[in-house]
């Protein structure tokens, strides 16, 4: 008789990729740090934005991974302009670096309010009204001073 071998069908669509799994976790948090967007996260994992961003409402501890790996990132480069602006690492300090820094963190936290344009607000009232009327009067009266009365000419400034 013949035996008949049974062949698995080849699963189609994605692979699936465990987003639970501590050693994934690690790997979306170590990309995060590295300063890469959603977008770009989930295009090294190999799966949709549409996937990262529906994993990070159902699961919390996968968008508290992204989270941590985004913090690590933004800390990592708030110390390397603070360092380049008070001069450690043995360099001279930035200018432009200790600018950016009192711009940014500065003005927001209301700490020194540092900016380097200032806004005014000015409120002016016009009566458009008492404008037209003290112009009609001057009109009136230097019209009047200056030229001699005219024959029939007649000027009506109730208008």
């Amino acid at each position: 008789m013949e035996e008949k071998t049974t062949k698995k069908r080849a699963k189609l669509g994605r692979k699936r990729i465990n987003l639970s799994d501590p050693d994934t976790l690690e790997k979306i948090k170590h990309l995060a740090g590295l300063g890469l967007s959603d977008q770009a996260i989930a295009t090294s994992l190999g799966i949709s934005a549409r996937t990262i961003a529906r994993r990070k409402k159902d699961s919390v501890i996968f968008g508290k991974a992204i989270k941590e790996g985004k913090i690590k990132a933004v800390t990592a480069v708030s110390n390397a302009l603070f360092d380049s602006a008070l001069g450690r690492n043995g360099e001279k300090p930035s200018v432009s670096s200790m600018i950016f820094f009192l711009k940014n963190r500065g003005a927001s936290e209301n700490v020194g309010a540092w900016k380097d344009r200032l806004e005014q607000t000015t409120n002016y009232n016009v009566n458009l009204a008492d404008i037209i009327g003290t112009r009609k009067q001057a009109l009136a009266h230097s019209a009047s001073a200056s030229l001699p009365p005219a024959k029939g000419l007649i000027i009506n400034n109730d208008d």
